[in-house]
């Protein structure tokens, strides 16, 4: 059960796609109403809510009826579900008489005597993983190039809330789950995505009206240091090395490999196409809606990329290089397996991404200068090259040893 986007003007960037609504806590008057009742300019509806002693009244006005609105009594239900209870219009009742109903109508529900609700005019809430699959999904497709990724994560890690209406999800919940994910061992960074998701999915739910307020608003994030040192030892890269070998799943092994011949993103590499590729000149032209920057780039295929291009066997049967044997479509995911890859290589803490830094690392030791560096992964600014300056302890040892023997020489001569 999707939600019907095109009765939605998109408006600048997420998470304001759609026109908001302005809610306006004011002491309901006559003159207001009669000449007062406005909507702001950008917004599709405004809710002058009364400050009065009739709580919950409120005027809605929408911007296709200006200066005319009409009066509502809002309330939770015994399931904490937000209902609206219509009145009547600004045009049909008076200010005092909305206000009696309002009074009357939460007497009623105070002692218990308020009719049951009427079936809503709305479908019913979806829960958290249907919205995030049949609206979430569809409206980031166009606009957010880690859409998919953005659903992977809800079905792999936030399995803690997929399954609760939008409505139920409260801010413990999430403060839990955030938590959970945290002490489950992934990286701060990880578990802060998986929030951030959480209240991008949520945003477009209030956005939607179908919630009045985002719960996640507010719950503090874990504090990330991104500039890690990952880069695998030797040993640690040899004992890899011999899984991705002789593992029985070749074709996550082989997109392991391309991810360390190239240095590749990783959602570039699931999404390789053969007529990307130049085999004459052995370069993979990466068009720019695969690249993070939104740039083309051109990245060289050295030895190893060329092995495992050899090994693959979808050349003119697939679009795609790599292939999933079962669903006969590109990888979606393939965290799952590499998890346990590196466990039989007993290699810690390296995520796939980390293969590419592994590149930059190597390039590093072997005395490239960090603008090559910034070329060879795509990065449009040195800077962010910067991170593998931070090269291996014997290199830097070898370096010193340099300097020392000019030293020495020099001390030699002017003895």
């Amino acid at each position: 059960m999707g939600w019907n986007l095109s009765r939605f003007r998109l408006i600048g960037s997420f998470p304001r796609y759609f026109v908001g609504v302005e809610k306006l806590r004011v002491k309901l008057t006559t003159q207001l109403i009669a000449g007062g009742l406005v909507v702001p300019a950008g917004k599709r509806r405004t809710e002058y809510v009364d400050l009065s002693d009739a709580v919950g009244l409120y005027i809605e006005v929408r911007a296709a009826s200006p200066g005319q609105g009409t009066f509502y009594w809002r309330y939770r239900d015994s399931q904490g579900i937000t209902r609206h209870e219509r009145i009547g219009r600004t045009d049909e009742v008076t200010l005092e008489q909305a206000r009696n109903k309002a009074r009357e109508l939460r007497a009623q529900w105070t002692l218990g005597t308020f009719p049951k609700a009427p079936q809503q005019d709305k479908p019913e809430i979806p829960t958290f993983g249907e919205f995030a699959r049949e609206t979430y999904g569809p409206a980031m497709k166009l606009r957010k190039r880690s859409w998919q990724r953005d659903l992977d994560l809800v079905r792999l890690r936030l399995g803690d809330i997929v399954d609760k209406r939008l409505e139920e999800i409260t801010k413990l919940d999430l403060v839990k789950l955030h938590n959970k994910l945290r002490e489950s061992g992934l990286a701060a960074a990880t578990s802060n995505h998986g929030l951030k998701v959480a209240r991008q999915v949520l945003a477009l739910a209030v956005s939607l009206e179908i919630l009045e307020k985002n719960v996640a608003v507010g719950i503090p994030m874990f504090p990330e240091n991104n500039i890690q040192d990952r880069s695998l030892s030797p040993e640690e890269l040899a004992r890899l090395l011999r899984v991705l070998k002789t593992d029985k799943n070749r074709n996550v092994c082989r997109i392991a490999l391309w991810l360390l011949a190239t240095g590749c993103r990783y959602h570039e590499a699931l999404n390789a196409e053969w007529s990307q590729l130049d085999l004459y000149n052995s370069v993979w032209k990466v068009p720019s809606q695969l690249t993070k920057t939104n740039a083309s780039r051109v990245i060289p295929l050295n030895d190893v990329a060329l092995e495992v291009i050899a090994e693959l066997d979808t050349k003119d049967k697939y679009p795609f290089l790599f292939i999933n044997p079962r669903t006969k479509k590109p990888y979606a995911n393939i965290h799952k397996v590499w998890e346990r890859l590196r466990s039989d290589a007993d290699v810690k803490h390296c995520r796939l991404h980390d293969l590419r830094h592994q590149v930059g690392a190597i390039a590093a030791n072997s005395g490239e200068s960090l603008w090559v560096i910034s070329k060879l992964l795509g990065h449009t600014q040195s800077k962010t090259s910067e991170r593998y300056s931070a090269v291996s302890t014997p290199t830097l040892v070898n370096a010193s040893n340099t300097v020392a023997r000019v030293i020495q020489e020099a001390m030699k001569k002017s003895a």
